[in-house]
């Protein structure tokens, strides 16, 4: 009996492989940069800004480092299994850099307030372009994903959702001239938040197992 055991166990362990990472990053680095032209392509008409001054460049650049980190997230909460926070340094490199670019353009930026910020005539185009725009984007991000097996299905839907509404913010900053801290931060981020929920909305189905 015992030897009958052992020969099971033996053939079990010769039958076992591996389990393989369910996203391969290329198929995600591809429908990132399907869905950035296509936003690209959106935002064309509206035209894209010819003057880059320090702050202009400094809040790009910081929203750049968001969708980088966004990105490196979503890799490792797709997966079954604990994330390696360890193995991940340019999540933590991407997010450094985000944050210090945007203190930065907080002390070089226009020295606008809240208040004014939401003043600015282009407040409202800047959240009709970016909040649709995120939702789409995170609509086409989660599909590719929808055979994920994440182990922390909640983590993953806020954070496909701030991936979407990141990158529409990343493209609209190509063509928007404001260049405040106050206002990436309201204006930007109230869009960011509407297109987060929408990607809510559409991936309430999605990673149940």
């Amino acid at each position: 009996m015992a030897d009958k055991t052992e020969q099971l166990i033996a053939k079990l362990v010769d039958s076992h492989q591996a389990v393989r990472p369910f996203l391969a990053p290329q198929i995600t680095y591809l429908t990132l940069g399907m869905v950035l032209m296509c936003a690209l392509l959106l935002m064309l008409p509206f035209g894209l800004r010819f003057d880059w001054p320090l702050a202009g460049m400094l809040k790009t650049a910081s929203l750049l480092m968001l969708v980088v980190t966004l990105l490196q997230l979503t890799l490792l909460l797709s997966q079954p299994l604990l994330p390696q926070w360890r193995k991940a340094p340019l999540l933590w490199l991407s997010l450094a850099s985000s944050v210090g670019l945007l203190i930065c353009l907080g002390t070089m930026g226009e020295p606008l307030s809240f208040g004014q910020a939401a003043q600015v005539s282009s407040f409202w185009a800047c959240i009709a372009w970016i909040a649709p725009v995120g939702m789409a984007a995170g609509w086409i991000i989660s599909r590719m994903l929808r055979r994920a097996r994440p182990l922390h299905r909640m983590a993953l839907r806020l954070v496909v959702g701030g991936l979407a509404g990141s990158l529409a913010a990343l493209v609209y900053s190509l063509h928007c001239r404001v260049d405040a801290l106050a206002y990436l931060l309201l204006a930007y981020g109230l869009a960011a938040t509407l297109a987060l929920l929408g990607s809510l909305l559409s991936s309430h189905r999605l990673w149940r197992w």
